[in-house]
């Protein structure tokens, strides 16, 4: 039995034996199984959140691909939009600046027609005062050269109040 003992001894088998024994020994104290349970959840965990964050980003890509389609179309319709508001704008613009004209020509034909009048006024003042100015000349130069005018004057008058008496 001693020899099988020391054959034992000197081969590998025991030497594996003793390994295992110690290596089960190292992983009952150093709780390995449950640390290898932990890594093996966190690893899941981690494969889930990857899966989870990859589905939405799949959600993302498929709505910006239909986005990007949609793109030339919402693109055309807002130029549609915009062309269609410019024309009206341009439209009210064209209009306003119609009717603002109109008024400012209306106002200065206006104004015109009172500064003409205005004019007219006070050149016929003027063409009056001048008129009576000479005629009172006139008279007067008449009467200085002719005395008797003066008398038929006085004697007309005289006439007229008859007539009026009458």
């Amino acid at each position: 039995m001693m020899e099988l003992l020391k054959k034992l001894a000197e081969s590998n088998t025991i030497n594996f034996i003793i390994m295992l024994v110690i290596l089960a020994v190292i992983v009952v104290k150093m709780n390995l199984k449950s640390a290898m349970d932990t890594s093996i959840s966190n690893v899941a965990g981690t494969i889930k959140k990857s899966d989870d964050a990859k589905a939405d980003s799949i959600k993302k890509l498929e709505k910006s691909k239909y986005d990007v389609e949609k793109l030339p179309t919402d693109i055309a319709n807002l130029e549609n939009e915009a062309k269609v508001k410019a024309d009206v704008f341009k439209k009210q613009i064209e209009e306003s600046s119609s009717k603002e004209i109109s008024n400012i020509q209306n106002s200065v034909s206006r104004i015109m027609s009172i500064e003409e009048k205005k004019i007219s006024n006070s050149l016929q003042k003027k063409t009056i005062e001048e008129s009576i100015s000479m005629a009172e000349n006139n008279i007067k130069r008449m009467l200085s050269e002719n005395p008797d005018l003066h008398r038929q004057f006085i004697q007309e008058s005289l006439d007229e109040l008859d007539k009026v008496k009458l």
